[in-house]
């Protein structure tokens, strides 16, 4: 059985550590761009390449996140920056553009590459799509069941699979809300999260848009068990604190299932967890199914921490006397959940009582039986930062060290050396003192021994020493460590240098970059329905006039597969084009129709001579394989001219590209696209801008857009003048 590794974030130097030394199999990071955190500390080339060597040390791997949307404009730095990563020895790059991806596979073939999340695969034909394109690893959505990643797996790609951290309640580089509000795209890496902000609108929920935490540390083993390749933990905003926590505890479970096959989580290592970082508890996500509202925190966006008791009295402050449930110590940063939220860091704590305490200095009005939670354990967070504090990546009291094994030579008279191996590398150094015969007749095997396994400082311990001593013989211990000392620099230098390569840093070629915006050989005007029922709303008939007002007869109409048999008529009636398309997140309802379906439907496109409109990677082949023209829909998120030549090779013949280009003016844009059921309803932010969630029965998700976004004619007529336009309705 394949090994399953631990995938680990870090935002910096110190979260790197963390994760090694409290034992992650591979660290995944980001550079100072072209990555989906660029608000964490991230990583210049100089620490990237330090960091890479240190795991190497170590026998852990690195992996780079290059995972945000490019433009034509951004490739050449991009690929030009993927070969500075190439050459310092990275394990592999986590791509989402499928441009910069096939530029990769072609100039740097043997380089790794993983599709990120955000690449939308949601089953095991999106995942044999990303293999035909080079992909050795497919991060799988996050919106999947253990029957649906098991199903990946089964097509022989690593399969890697998230398994503890923060959701998004939106299927992943689906979401436009960030740049739609802010101008911040979370697909260029700059996400405001506005997920985690306040709305009104749904009763007794505050944040109706806020999932809770991931954490599958109970189905680890599970995962393992069916060949997952790589259990990933989220969060490269986390500080090193929470890394080092929530490594130890994933590692101490996936060794104890490697060992004995089966395990139990303690309730310390549960309290472990949530202290770290929880929102509102854990939840599996959709491991076993649709969690419904068990998947939401609808009371905290932020932290939760642990409840550790209720306040004894009322109390203006500084001190406050709480029943205790749980220890409250000097350093803590506690949380008071009264009218309004009050908390501090716990600057003065006095036992008066068995489970009573007074603390101080809390700066607000609390009232009597006002619960009490701790945000931070000062306990927790000084044994966290004793596994990485005071290390660098050169030097420290490092936990984490990597076998080494040892041949010495004392042959009397002739040699005394040493070889040390360790990475498929060895070093060998020779010393010019030579051995004595010993005149006692005793060994000097064993004193040699215990000198060599000295590793001290350096990234080795010595797992088996074999000594050649013909005769008893006598050596001095400075020679001893001397040789040594010698010996595991230089075989650190040829570990390191085992994994550098040259890169092919030729520019690169021009490519055709105004391509055809939507599926048709001349200019025209698409309209997006989301349903029949906005196809046949009688609002349909106002805006194909105003359309063919701009663009004549060259109009069609989109709708959704399943119900484009009975759109045919209306679109008659109206005189214009259909085309049917097949949501980008079509898991469950839409993909079970399609599956069922296709060779029918097919044979109506085929007599039509209709094409349709593909927005996943998973649908491209399947749709090419019924004969029809397939085109791509903006959940490809197509951004640059690579991308349509990667997309090409699966069967595409043109494409629309991301909505990372639509603008507001083209109506009612989907900004979120969601496996979590809402009722229908309006929710309304912080600043009255209102949105509305929808719920599409024939895809089985909730749709998110602004509510009663208006279409700009005379933008639609202005751009109309140099290209092809989709409107959303």
């Amino acid at each position: 059985m394949r090994k399953c590794e631990l995938l680990v974030p870090a935002g910096g130097s110190k979260q790197f550590i963390a994760a090694v030394e409290n034992g992650a199999d591979a660290v995944y990071v980001g550079g100072k761009s072209f990555n989906a955190r660029v608000n964490a500390q991230n990583f210049s080339d100089e620490e990237i390449e330090k960091a890479i060597d240190y795991a190497h040390l170590r026998n852990v791997k690195t992996y780079i996140t290059m995972n945000t949307l490019l433009d034509d404009e951004e490739l050449a730095e991009a690929y030009q920056q993927a070969c500075r990563y190439y050459s310092m020895g990275v394990d592999a790059l986590i791509i989402q553009d499928l441009g910069l991806g096939k530029l990769l596979k072609e100039r740097l073939p043997d380089l790794p590459l993983h599709l990120s999340t955000q690449g939308g695969v949601y089953d095991s034909k999106g995942v044999l799509a990303a293999a035909k394109l080079g992909y050795e690893r497919v991060v799988m959505a996050r919106e999947l069941t253990f029957d649906e990643i098991r199903e990946a797996v089964s097509t022989g790609v690593e399969i890697e699979v998230f398994v503890h951290g923060a959701l998004c309640i939106c299927y992943s580089g689906q979401c436009q809300l960030s740049r739609f509000i802010g101008g911040r795209s979370g697909n260029k890496g700059a996400c405001a999260q506005p997920c985690r902000l306040p709305y009104s609108g749904i009763k007794g929920e505050k944040y109706p848009l806020s999932p809770k935490d991931l954490c599958l540390v109970e189905e680890i083993g599970k995962l393992a068990e069916a060949g997952v390749a790589s259990l990933k933990i989220e969060g490269r905003m986390k500080s090193p604190e929470y890394v080092a926590v929530v490594t130890s505890v994933y590692r101490k479970y996936l060794d104890e299932w490697q060992r004995k096959g089966s395990y139990k989580v303690s309730k310390e290592d549960w309290e472990a967890l949530k202290q770290v970082f929880n929102r509102g508890g854990f939840t599996k996500g959709y491991f076993y199914g649709n969690p419904g509202a068990d998947l939401m925190s609808p009371d905290f966006s932020k932290n939760a921490g642990v409840f550790v008791g209720t306040v004894n009295s009322n109390s203006t402050g500084p001190l406050v006397e709480i029943n205790t449930e749980k220890e409250i110590v000097k350093g803590d940063y506690i949380e008071i959940r009264s009218r309004e939220l009050t908390g501090n860091l716990v600057t003065y704590a006095e036992p008066i009582g068995k489970n009573r305490m007074r603390v101080g200095d809390i700066k607000s009005e609390v009232k009597k039986g006002d619960k009490v939670y701790r945000l931070t354990s000062s306990k927790m967070m000084k044994e966290a930062k004793k596994t990485f504090d005071n290390i660098t990546f050169e030097e420290g009291k490092f936990i984490r060290k990597a076998p080494i094994k040892a041949e010495v030579k004392i042959i009397a008279g002739k040699e005394f050396s040493l070889t040390v191996r360790a990475a498929g590398v060895e070093a060998r150094v020779k010393s010019n003192i030579i051995p004595e015969v010993s005149e006692s007749g005793r060994s000097c095997g064993e004193t040699v021994k215990l000198q060599i396994a000295k590793t001290g400082g350096t990234a080795f311990y010595v797992d088996n020493i074999a000594i050649e001593e013909p005769v008893p013989a006598h050596i001095q211990l400075s020679a001893v460590n001397a040789l040594r000392r010698q010996a595991l620099p230089e075989l650190e230098g040829k570990i390191k240098e085992k994994y550098k390569r040259m890169a092919d840093r030729k520019p690169l070629p021009e490519r055709t970059k105004n391509r055809t915006e939507l599926a048709r050989d001349e200019r025209g005007i698409e309209i997006y329905f989301d349903s029949k029922e906005s196809f046949f709303d009688n609002r349909s008939k106002d805006i194909v006039e105003k359309c063919r007002s701009i663009a004549g007869d060259k109009i069609r109409a989109l709708v959704p597969i399943s119900q484009y048999e009975e759109c045919m008529t209306k679109a008659e009636e109206l005189n214009i084009g259909l085309m049917p398309y097949v949501a980008g997140m079509s898991k469950g309802k839409n993909e079970f129709w399609l599956e069922k379906n296709l060779d029918r439907i097919a044979r109506v496109l085929r007599d039509d001579g209709t094409g349709v409109y593909a927005g996943n990677i998973g649908q491209i082949e399947l749709l090419a394989d019924a004969g029809l023209k397939v085109y791509g829909d903006y959940g490809l998120n197509i951004s640059n001219s690579e991308a349509y030549r990667a997309y090409g090779e699966l069967g595409m013949q043109e494409g629309i590209k991301s909505l990372e280009w639509a603008e507001a003016t083209a109506g009612s844009i989907p900004l979120m696209i969601t496996e979590h059921k809402f009722n229908n309803t309006v929710i309304t932010d912080r600043k009255g801008a209102q949105y509305s969630i929808k719920f599409d029965e024939s895809t089985d998700k909730s749709v998110l857009k602004a509510h009663k976004s208006a279409i700009d004619w005379n933008k639609i007529k202005s751009d109309y003048k140099v290209k092809s336009i989709r409107i959303y309705v």
